[in-house]
């Protein structure tokens, strides 16, 4: 575990500015320039240079930046390292479970409810840490299997299957997400030609079966405009929030952002819906796979609270 002001240092240096990373750091930017300005008195080194454009690294602290990556990374990993073996000596074991806006984890956590019903002792050699994950694949699986064990995602992906460990749990409905201001909003349902002449935006072709469907089926819509994104992310919604663009969602993103509404659609189509690990992933997390796997197909319909997903029975 590193000293706090280079933890504080690390921010700045990735960030750019004493603003951002106030924000990053939950703490106001004094107090950020404050532990900045203690870590250059102690070391009596000059690390950041102040600028009408925001702050540079001296040389010095270039240096410090990147050495102290790697020490902050070695220390995570060796107390990850001393608490997976205490818990396996007490035979109980943490996994970390990622979680975004985008990717909320209650249908695990109604699974996880239902097998602690069901299954108290298997589910006794358990205990969770949540932590913050990115929404883009790319950038979420450096960390799965290092300091996340899963995630819960729509995975009809064919390069999540290929670069991923993949166990579906169930399916999510495809919705469509508009401004609350667009024409669409007050509707019940949205059949296909309320698609004609209008920007709709879906997740990238040649990747997902459900979305190629989908795009086939929108091409039909006469002055139909179709873009695709590589990723679903929180800039998307902000910036379709106060125009007429439609963005082909699913269920869970109901209520997501105050400006837009989700919008259930007259097709067929269900995402399949599941958890996400590295190829290699401890046999702990296989056998709590295993335990979520039993009670989601026992004969029990558990009521979910929060989403529209259909588990497998």
């Amino acid at each position: 575990m590193l000293d706090p002001k280079l933890n504080t240092f690390i921010s700045i240096a990735e960030c750019g500015s004493f603003n951002k990373a106030s924000e990053q750091l939950y703490m106001t930017p004094p107090s950020v320039m404050k532990q900045m300005d203690g870590l250059e008195a102690h070391l009596q080194i000059k690390l950041i240079e102040r600028t009408s454009r925001g702050i540079k690294l001296t040389k010095a602290g270039e240096s410090l930046y990147q050495d102290a990556k790697r020490l902050r990374a070695m220390a995570d990993a060796a107390i990850a390292t001393a608490r997976t073996i205490a818990e396996e000596e007490k035979d109980v074991y943490t996994i970390r479970i990622g979680t975004s806006p985008l990717y909320p984890i209650g249908i695990l956590i109604n699974l996880w409810t239902k097998a602690c019903d069901e299954k108290p002792e298997e589910a006794s050699k358990f205990h969770f840490k949540i932590v913050s994950t990115r929404d883009s694949l790319n950038d979420l699986l450096p960390s799965l299997g290092k300091t996340v064990d899963m995630v819960l995602r729509p995975c009809d992906s064919h390069e999540m299957h290929a670069r991923c460990f993949v166990k579906p749990i169930g399916y999510c409905r495809v919705f469509v997400s508009v401004s609350r201001s667009s024409p669409m909003a007050s509707k019940t349902i949205l059949t296909m030609n309320d698609f004609a002449g209008q920007h709709v935006v879906l997740y990238r072709r040649s990747d997902t079966v459900v979305m190629d469907q989908i795009a086939t089926a929108l091409e039909a819509c006469p002055g139909i405009q179709i873009s695709e994104v590589g990723f679903y992310n929180l800039e998307q919604f902000n910036q379709y929030a106060n125009s007429n663009t439609i963005l082909i969602a699913n269920s869970l993103w109901n209520n997501f952002h105050p400006s837009m509404i989700t919008v259930p659609v007259d097709w067929p189509y269900l995402l399949p819906y599941g958890i996400i690990c590295a190829p290699e992933h401890s046999p702990q997390v296989d056998a709590f796979i295993g335990l979520i796997d039993s009670v989601n197909n026992s004969s029990t319909v558990y009521p979910l609270a929060q989403s529209d997903i259909i588990l497998f029975q």
